[in-house]
């Protein structure tokens, strides 16, 4: 009987905390057999190159299917791990108090150590995630790293001090007058940020790498010319994006500076969102400002150029705003919602999230999956009846988007939209592989799918918990979810640049993690932080290296003053050229950068489905363009010829096109 008595008490039940740790390994490796077993065989059966997506020699492509397919395959592992958090939440485990804690322990432990081998690899410190070079301004350095230790550690120890802890507390509580005064400020900074993104016709040349501003420009003006993605204009980056702008230009000018004013606008209305529910989650306006700030200067990181002519999201605006403002601002939505004021139907947020997907499918359809984990969390969910409300509102919602797009269309073009065409480029470049690279098994990527992945774990064992911060738990799913999708787009263009595109997804969830261990610890007086809390903190940090490089808003106005010596968005001798053999009013296809603006300036009516020939990497999309012309009873064809390789010209010299003028103009036959 004694020795029963001390079994039993040397036994307890695991909590869903410590039942995560303990399932965290298990489904890990089961996850990681999954990836190597099924990989192969999923990646040759699902992500296998169309038989007609035939590319031109010229093209870089390197289909990855296997790639894929273990992408795929990865985004089971956490919902893996979050169904047996669910599962143990049922049925508790009992175990030693012991094995507990050193399991508990261990996973931590295993966690932070592979965490630390992302950071050395980006480094080359240990490991080489990327053949140099790599991207010209590191993400972290050695100061940086340095910085990052020392600072959680200061803040640590002066908050255990019963009367800082207190004074700081007094401080961040929410009143009036600094909610006023906090408000001003992130919008401010968060202007501040963006300013770096605009330009005029004239100082655009003076950029770091014009090249980016092309495509989204020429979206929009082919929306302004009347033209309708979807339909019979194949845009790359987004299919409703245009719309707003070609607004704004309509009333104000169709300038270079009144388009970049709107995108800014577009990207700054998304930052104060993310604010807002930065304030929902933490209700002082002085800790979301804390959040807030690291926040904007990661998501607009430099990767390359100068203090004053530098290359960020900020004027990649295929990123800023077309792929992340709308699904920001779907994410402020579901915080609201979830904290009890409108919209107050799970539909709406869904419809929302809908339009987002249908603007962009690469990162829309990560909101899509990010709201669905969002409501997933709340209780009135739970049941059976519940889970089949939250598939019809996900179903009404997303249906109520198609509708609304195929009414756009329908009003504009007198046609329901091509769907097809929302995965052309997807496919061309994630099945096709152009631009593609091989993803390593290391490096900052895996700690932002470990960030994302945890993320819904996380939300997963305070949902199982009876939380009584709703917010908090559902934008951790959402932000789990959302980033996982996203991180398809760097799986298929897998290269340093594209890290950068992954950055503010990564922060938004790492900022949520530092509410999450700040209460907790917090709540133990500041001591005693666990593995996963230090690295926390740490990742958190790694900001300061971000926030060092604000822009200079006096050396902003100066480069804005400083014309360039070329206009390269309004070609001068391009535009010449093409006026000299054309009349206004006249119909023709315009394949050269900037066709769209260049059709508007001149009076020309384009019946290009795609922007220029660098744009059709395949025969079949460049076939399309053949049969379009002839349709439209188009007889010329303008092409830049160093944009165009031989095949292409060799193709269109086959269907009976003739060349004019050596670099700009062919006819088309008949």
């Amino acid at each position: 009987m004694t020795a029963l008595r001390d079994t039993r008490a040397a036994t307890r039940v695991a909590t869903v905390r410590e039942g995560a740790w303990i399932a965290a390994v298990p489904c890990a490796l089961a996850t990681v057999a999954a990836i190597a077993l099924l990989g192969p065989s999923l990646g040759h059966a699902l992500f296998a190159p169309p038989a007609n997506n035939t590319f031109f020699p010229e093209f870089q492509r390197a289909p990855r299917p296997v790639q894929h397919a273990r992408y795929v395959v990865a985004l089971a592992g956490p919902l893996l791990l979050a169904a047996a958090v669910a599962t143990l939440a049922v049925r508790r485990v009992r175990l030693p108090a012991r094995a507990i804690a050193a399991i508990a322990w261990t996973s931590q432990a295993v966690l932070v150590l592979m965490l630390g081998a992302c950071l050395a690899a980006e480094n080359d410190v240990l490991l080489h995630a990327y053949p140099p070079p790599q991207l010209p301004n590191p993400l972290f350095n050695l100061q940086t790293l340095l910085t990052a230790v020392a600072v959680p550690a200061l803040l640590l120890l002066a908050l255990r001090r019963r009367r800082v802890a207190e004074l700081v507390g007094a401080a961040v509580r929410e009143r009036p007058g600094p909610r006023v005064v906090c408000t001003a400020l992130a919008a401010a900074y968060a202007a501040l940020w963006l300013v770096t993104g605009l330009d005029t016709d004239g100082t655009i040349g003076n950029s770091f790498d014009q090249g980016w501003i092309q495509w989204p420009v020429n979206e929009t003006f082919a929306v302004f010319n009347g033209r309708t993605p979807l339909v019979e204009f194949h845009a790359q980056y987004g299919h409703l994006a245009g719309y707003l702008p070609a607004v704004t230009m309509s009333l104000f000018g169709t300038t270079l500076l009144v388009w970049t004013l709107t995108m800014a606008a577009l990207s700054w209305g998304a930052l104060l969102g993310i604010y807002a529910t930065f304030r929902r989650i933490v209700r002082s306006s002085l800790l979301a400002l804390a959040l807030f700030v690291p926040f904007v200067a990661v998501t607009y990181f430099v990767g390359a150029g100068t203090r004053v002519h530098r290359l960020s999201p900020s004027n990649i605006f295929s990123l800023w705003p077309i792929r992340y403002a709308g699904p920001y601002l779907v994410a402020w939505l579901v915080a609201r919602h979830l904290d009890g004021v409108r919209p107050l139907r799970a539909w709406l947020l869904l419809l929302a999230a809908g339009l987002v997907a249908l603007n962009n499918p690469e990162f829309g359809l990560g909101a899509v999956a990010g709201t669905v984990l969002a409501l997933a969390c709340r209780r009135v969910y739970h049941s059976r009846r519940g889970a089949l409300r939250l598939l019809a509102s996900a179903a009404g919602g997303l249906l109520g988007a198609l509708a609304l797009l195929a009414l756009l269309t329908l009003v504009r073009a007198g046609s329901l939209p091509h769907l097809d065409l929302l995965l052309e480029y997807p496919r061309v470049f994630g099945l096709g592989g152009w631009h593609a690279q091989r993803m390593q098994p290391y490096g900052y990527h895996v700690a932002m799918y470990i960030t994302f992945g945890a993320a819904i774990v996380v939300a997963a064992v305070r949902a199982a918990e009876g939380t009584r911060e709703p917010v908090l738990t559902g934008m951790l799913a959402w932000s789990g979810g959302f980033g996982l999708i996203a991180g398809s787009y760097y799986a298929a263009e897998s290269e340093p640049g594209s890290t950068l595109s992954l950055l503010s997804a990564w922060f938004f969830a790492l900022a949520l993690f530092v509410v999450v261990v700040v209460r907790g610890l917090a709540a133990r007086g500041w001591r005693r932080p666990t593995p996963v809390e230090l690295a926390v903190l740490f990742g958190f940090a790694l900001s300061l290296n971000a926030i060092l490089r604000i822009p200079y808003p006096w050396l902003e106005a100066t480069r804005l003053q400083q014309r360039a010596a070329e206009t390269p968005l309004r070609p001068p001798a391009v535009e010449q050229a093409i006026a000299s053999v054309t009349t206004r009013g006249e119909r023709v296809a315009l394949f050269v950068p900037l066709g769209e603006r260049i059709a508007h300036d001149l009076g020309l009516v384009n019946v290009a489905p795609y922007p220029n020939t660098e744009n059709m990497p395949t025969r079949a999309m460049l076939q399309l363009a053949i049969d379009t012309v002839r349709d439209a009873g188009v007889h010329k064809f303008f092409i830049e010829e160093r944009m165009t390789t031989n095949e292409q010209l060799a193709m269109l010299a086959a269907e009976g096109f003739t060349q004019r003028e050596p670099g700009l103009l062919m006819d088309a036959p008949g």
